[in-house]
């Protein structure tokens, strides 16, 4: 195994589309550069996008389908990620490493990107913060991009039905000329609502139009500058229960960065500005006359300057240090405080906007070492402050050892923290029956996370791989109930609450514990034959009130075979999830089969198509809409 101590000091590698399993084998989010999947001591997957296009192809959330780790919180046909027992903001989405800027829960991010623009994703489980800061509690999703050296003209065309759904995709890239490269690409995509009998909409209509570019500059060996700017429009239009009141939901995100990275063979220097600006606008109105009974606008901008600096000290050992700055900068009607922004009159309601912001800092080192042939260790901290919250420190030691050939045994420690969103701090919301406000005294949340592995090489291309995790997570952010209206005392910055009507603000109160165990086999025969299975077994509990988490499958299995021949592929995906406990006293228990094939019909030309939830499963609680079938052409030049 002496080939071990060498792979993560390798300098980096800039792979083509062609290399798909070369890439599959090669992770960076553990490290920040390249390391070999099997070396890295934490839980990742890594899937390329020619087997995320073996599924429908539509977006990342096909993800779900190739990790039982993972799972969605289904609302209103909307997917919240959640992996590991964590949900709604305590899971990090970036995009080749960037935040993005948006809503708390990350509604829509995994239908912004397209697989045409992906390289590979990769799902890091476990506390990420030693890297990434806030958020990552329960791991972080990170989308590759792709950067062709080959000129390459993609397109795609998907029509889908029950309900009616179209879309279309393009890139292109222009391949290296020179010291340039360049990329554009866009999507427009649109889904009819599903509309019950009673005119409600559980899944709501949808428009998606997104468009942008990667602009690269080669300005000498190993170096790379590189800008990036993409426009997404996401708008949701449908009729609540009740059939009386429609919403129209409108966001708009734009995102610019631009980076250098120097990449030689003893060290690695990157250094990246960007910023992620969202725009929201929310509207309720009467059906029967479309008379504005509510609204709201709000603007969440991210400014972010990064740097790392990553040193071959010696043949074994490699260090790396870095930091961040980040502003976060919010405005809107549903916040009170901060600065005075002025009144948005619409129709015949006006709003007061506020803003606010918060100013981020944060460090951190990393250490690389092969203590042997066979052990790998990975020790890191973070140090993260801000003007507003208490400072955090984050610990990581990871460690990888290789006993015999074909077997490795992993461990990671780590701790994890999340920040209080903006919403948290300074949402005041006067509902019907009930007043939100935010809390901003709030501390972060804070986790202790231990998981352990092993792995086996049961064949060249088939492995095994059994997993346990245990996390402590304590001052979790969770409702509480103040006081109510029409008592002495129940008021809002001096303003009684109406009698009858509920004050809730949030509270660090929380405490929990997550356990659990995982079980997957993956492996290949040749080009003819591709299986994947995963297995998690979850127990997640609340500690102060002695109750399970809601909405966590206890049991959650999902599977995978692919046949192939020379022009045509077949792909059957399985999913069961068992023990997901909807309310108090429901169980929301299920088991979804899709299909899906490809038949090249010229060239780089595809027929594609399938049908999702064979067995026509229905539950409009988790946005189960029943049988979907698609088709579509895509192709290369």
């Amino acid at each position: 195994m002496r080939y071990l101590r060498f792979l993560p000091l390798l300098p980096a590698v800039v792979f083509s589309s062609e290399n798909l399993l070369e890439l599959e084998d090669v992770v960076v989010t553990e490290t920040r550069h390249e390391i070999e999947l099997k070396t890295a001591p934490s839980a990742i997957t890594s899937v390329g996008a020619e087997e995320l296009k073996l599924r429908s192809g539509e977006s990342l959330r096909d993800l779900l389908l190739f990790d039982a780790s993972l799972f969605t919180l289904r609302s209103r046909g909307t997917d919240f990620l959640g992996m590991r027992g964590f949900t709604q903001g305590r899971i990090l989405i970036l995009i080749d490493g960037r935040r993005l800027s948006g809503e708390v829960d990350r509604t829509f991010e995994l239908d912004r990107i397209t697989l045409d623009r992906v390289e590979r994703i990769e799902v890091m489980k476990g506390p990420a913060s030693v890297l990434y800061g806030t958020d990552a509690l329960g791991g972080v999703v990170n989308v590759i991009t792709r950067e062709p050296l080959r000129r390459e003209v993609n397109l795609s065309l998907r029509y889908g039905a029950s309900p009616e759904e179209k879309q279309l995709s393009f890139s292109a890239y222009t391949g290296r000329i020179g010291k340039l490269n360049l990329g554009v690409f866009g999507r427009v995509k649109s889904r009819n609502a599903y509309v019950l009998p009673d005119g409600t909409t559980p899944s709501f209509q949808l428009g998606v139009k997104s468009a942008g570019l990667s602009l690269f500059h080669y300005p000498a060996e190993g170096s790379k500058i590189r800008f990036d700017y993409d426009y997404l429009d996401h708008d949701e239009k449908g009729v609540l229960a009740g059939g009386n009141t429609k919403i129209l939901h409108s966001n708009l995100r734009q995102n610019l960065s631009l980076s250098f990275d120097a990449d030689r063979r003893d060290w690695r220097f990157f250094v990246r500005g960007y910023a992620s600006l969202y725009d929201k606008d929310f509207e309720r109105r009467r059906v029967s006359n479309n008379q504005l009974t509510d609204f709201d606008v709000a603007d969440r901008d991210l400014y972010v300057f990064e740097s790392w600096f990553s040193k071959r000290l010696f043949l074994n050992h490699r260090f790396t240090l870095g930091g961040e700055l980040r502003r976060e900068v919010v405005s809107g009607t549903r916040i009170r405080g901060g600065e005075f922004k002025g009144k948005v009159i619409r129709e015949n309601l006006s709003k007061d906007r506020y803003g606010e912001k918060i100013d981020y800092y944060a460090v951190y080192a990393q250490d690389e070492l092969f203590l042997s042939e066979n052990l790998f260790l990975i020790a890191g901290v973070r140090y993260d402050d801000s003007d507003r919250f208490e400072s955090n420190l984050s610990p990581k030691i990871g460690a990888t050892f290789v006993p015999v050939e074909r077997i490795r045994i992993k461990a990671n420690y780590a701790k994890g923290f999340k920040t209080p969103t903006p919403r948290e701090l300074f949402i005041f919301f006067p509902g019907f029956g009930y007043w939100i406000v935010g809390n901003p005294d709030l501390g972060s949340e804070r986790t202790d996370n231990l998981d352990a592995a092993l792995e086996i090489d049961l064949f060249e291309d088939l492995t095994a791989r059994g997993g346990i995790f245990y996390t402590e997570a304590e001052d979790l952010i969770e409702t509480s109930f103040v006081c109510m209206g029409g008592v002495p005392g129940c008021t809002v910055d001096g303003t009684p609450v109406p009698p009858g009507t509920a004050l809730i603000t949030f509270r660090n109160v929380g405490r929990a514990e997550i356990r659990g165990a995982e079980l997957s086999l993956q492996g290949r025969k040749g080009d003819k034959l591709l299986l994947g299975v995963s297995y998690t077994y979850m127990e997640a509990k609340d500690t102060v009130r002695d109750e399970p988490l809601l909405q966590r499958p206890r049991h959650r299995a999902v599977g995978r075979v692919v046949l192939s021949e020379k022009t045509f592929q077949l792909a059957l995906f399985g999913e069961f999830v068992d023990g997901f406990l909807y309310t108090p006293d429901t169980d929301k228990n299920f088991s979804l089969v899709h299909v899906s094939f490809s038949r090249s019909i010229y060239r780089e030309l595809e027929l594609v198509g399938g049908v999702d939830n064979l067995g026509d499963k229905r539950d409009f609680d988790l946005g189960l809409l029943g049988r979907f079938y698609w088709i579509g052409i895509q192709g290369r030049l």
